[in-house]
């Protein structure tokens, strides 16, 4: 579904959408879902990507990551974090409004 990054592309990677995830992590896995619908539904489906926390801790710190699943969005050195996906609505709101940005 969503491309995984390795913590080395997860760095180079200038501007777009990260799903943070762990494996084992069944809201992870709904969340997944919905980003993936609502990058479709934004036409971005191409800039959006995954991460595994389990293999990426050092993402986690600088991140500021407390818990997954967690939607980052990065232009730059600017961030902004979605935390609480409740439906591929909330999801397609919430890039809908980065989107211009982008």
């Amino acid at each position: 579904m969503i491309e995984e990054l390795s913590e080395d592309q997860f760095n180079e990677y200038e501007r777009g959408y990260v799903l943070v995830v762990s494996p084992f992590c069944y809201t992870c896995q709904i969340a997944e879902r919905f980003v993936y619908e609502a990058s479709k539904v934004c036409g971005i489906a191409d800039s959006v990507y995954k991460i595994n926390l389990q293999l990426t801790k050092h993402v986690a710190e600088k991140e500021q990551i407390m818990s997954v699943p967690t939607l980052l969005y990065k232009d730059g050195e600017h961030r902004e974090k979605l935390v609480t996906m409740k439906s591929v609505a909330n999801v397609v709101q919430w890039m809908s409004e980065r989107k211009g940005e982008y």
